[in-house]
């Protein structure tokens, strides 16, 4: 009997983490380092210009079918002046430089070491796709490239 408490805590704690990455809430800080070396900080990105964040595995055959429309949602963003990140969980920089380089992706990816700030997001499926605005309010979040990206980047102007 003194099993079930803890079992409805566990789940109540999973389903606020869950509530926290929605669609209209406030995207978590977070800093990550970038396969190039830099320091970026989502913080810093948001309060010039929107984001894209792309969560991601290099075992993921899903991400891979995904990869080019990521690559022209990627292009379209930059030329909105819309930020666009891959982040990689507990995998290695090295097997991430590969896998980027292997499959031609030429959008920077954070390393997300310890794999917090997927939990963060609660990110549960791969790709994972969330769009942030200026305000650091989640817009969009889906599993595949949405096929409004770019009515979703316009309003985000």
């Amino acid at each position: 009997m003194r099993i079930f408490p803890i079992i409805i805590t566990i789940f109540l704690l999973s389903f606020t983490q869950l509530v926290q990455a929605s669609v209209g809430t406030h995207a978590k800080d977070f800093t990550l380092m970038s396969t190039n070396g830099e320091s970026i900080a989502l913080s810093e990105l948001i309060a010039i210009k929107p984001v894209v964040l792309v969560f991601f595995s290099t075992g993921c055959s899903k991400c891979r079918g995904e990869i080019p429309h990521l690559r022209k949602m990627a292009d379209i963003a930059k030329e909105n002046n819309i930020a666009f990140y891959a982040i990689a969980s507990r995998q290695s920089q090295k097997i991430i430089e590969r896998y980027l380089q292997r499959h031609m992706i030429e959008y920077d990816a954070l390393l997300d070491r310890e794999g917090s700030v997927r939990i963060d997001y609660s990110v549960m499926e791969y790709p994972s796709i969330f769009i942030i605005n200026t305000d650091g309010i989640i817009v969009h979040h889906g599993y595949k490239v949405p096929e409004d990206y770019e009515k979703i980047f316009a309003k985000l102007r």
